[in-house]
């Protein structure tokens, strides 16, 4: 189905501030690094340097790896420690209130790569800035939360997918998509995660 919101499959969405955190974290963690090795020799590469490894990573993984993802046939939130998948049969709602949410009948499913900034929109908004919108994203009232601004991180993530899941409902093809609503486990990342945590704590301890 061609769609003039969902364009090039799929879209990812992330938060830059992501990466400056990641990149602030690794020099910081080498520069300790190198200081411990200089102090202590390279052995202390295996001794002494865990602790900085795991804040290279750890920041990395809660703060630099969330990623939204919108397909065709379905809306993928990859948080630390758990992914979610979420099919537009499934979606009642697409919330951008602190982060962008797809919201099911059974829950919410919270993209932490992709925060609300509305306030930041709000003082740069502009008319075209609403030209393309998806009805759907109008209140009750028709008011449109500032949050929804499609020049905010979230408002644009939630333009994608909110525009894309208008139009296969307008084309009445909601049923032909798969029924999707599923959690599963990040283990190689969390088992990384809890062994450089183990080994930080050890170097310390030891």
């Amino acid at each position: 189905m061609k769609s003039q919101y969902l364009i090039d499959p799929p879209v990812r969405f992330r938060a830059r501030t992501g990466y400056v955190y990641t990149a602030f974290a690794v020099i910081v963690a080498l520069i300790l690094c190198a200081t411990t090795v200089m102090e202590y020799g390279v052995a202390a590469l295996l001794t002494g340097c865990w602790p900085w490894f795991f804040l290279a990573y750890g920041v990395w993984y809660l703060l630099g790896s969330p990623v939204l993802e919108i397909d065709r046939e379905e809306i993928r939130v990859k948080n630390p420690f758990k992914y979610h998948r979420v099919g537009y049969p499934n979606l009642v709602d697409i919330s951008t209130k602190f982060h962008f949410t797809a919201v099911t009948s059974q829950r919410r499913y919270q993209s932490f790569a992709v925060p609300s900034n509305g306030m930041a929109a709000a003082m740069n908004r502009k008319t075209v800035d609403t030209k393309n919108v998806p009805s759907i994203s109008y209140g009750a009232e028709g008011g449109l939360r500032t949050s929804d601004l499609p020049h905010s991180l979230a408002g644009g993530a939630a333009l994608v997918a909110r525009g894309y899941w208008q139009e296969i409902v307008e084309a009445e093809h909601l049923e032909s998509f798969p029924n999707i609503e599923e959690t599963t486990f990040d283990v190689k990342g969390g088992v990384i995660f809890a062994l450089l945590a183990l080994a930080a704590a050890l170097s310390v301890l030891l």
